[in-house]
C-alpha cells in the first residue's frame, strides 16, 4: 500500500488485490508493474505496441486497462475483458467459468479455458496478438490467486478505517 501510494478507493482496491497475483514471467511483480504504469501510462501503450496490437485493439482495451493502471487485477476485470467483443466475446456463463477456474484454482481446467478463449476470440474475428496480450497480462497473472472486486473492496475499506483510527 505504501508503494502504490493510493489516492482513492479504487487504487486502494488495486493495491490490495495486486499483491495476490502471480509474478510475471520476467520476474516483475504485478504491484511494481502497476506502479510503473500508474506513473507513466505511455509504458502501457508501449507494451501494447510491443505485442503488435493495432490502434483499434488498444482503444478496445483502454476501457479495461486504463482504470487499473494497465494491470487488471480482479476476477471481474478479467471477466469484463473476456466478454468484450473485441477480445473473445465470451458470454456471461463462459466468463463465469473463467472466474471459477481462477477463484477455485482449478489448474486442470486452465487448458480448456485457454482453448475456449482462443477459439472464441478467433471466431469473433480478433487477432492472435490481442488474445495473447489479454491472456498474458490479464488472465495468466490471476491463475494462481485473485480476489473478486467486492471481496477486496471490503478489505480495503477496513484498511482505510484502521489507518484513519491509527492516524486520529
Amino acid at each position: 500500500i505504501k508503494k502504490v501510494k493510493a489516492r482513492n478507493l479504487d487504487e486502494m482496491i488495486s493495491a490490495n488485490s495486486l499483491m495476490r497475483l502471480m509474478p510475471l514471467e520476467n520476474g516483475e511483480t504485478p504491484t511494481n508493474k502497476f506502479i510503473r504504469f500508474k506513473n507513466d501510462m505511455s509504458l502501457w501503450y508501449k507494451e501494447c505496441e510491443d505485442f503488435g496490437l493495432t490502434s483499434q485493439e488498444i482503444k478496445a482495451l483502454e476501457v479495461h486497462y486504463l482504470p487499473v493502471s494497465g494491470v487488471p487485477n480482479t476476477q471481474e476485470d478479467m471477466m469484463e475483458c473476456m466478454m468484450n467483443p473485441s477480445v473473445s466475446n465470451f458470454t456471461l456463463s463462459e466468463a463465469n467459468f473463467a472466474r471459477k477456474v481462477v477463484a477455485k484454482k482449478q489448474t486442470d481446467k486452465v487448458g480448456e479455458l485457454y482453448d475456449m478463449f482462443i477459439k472464441k476470440g478467433l471466431k469473433s474475428g480478433n487477432s492472435k496478438n490481442i488474445l495473447k496480450y489479454v491472456w498474458e497480462t490479464c488472465v495468466k497473472p490471476q491463475l494462481g490467486y485473485s480476489f473478486s472486486r467486492p471481496h477486496t473492496c471490503c478489505y480495503s475499506i477496513n484498511a482505510l478505517q484502521e489507518m484513519n483510527l491509527a492516524y486520529k
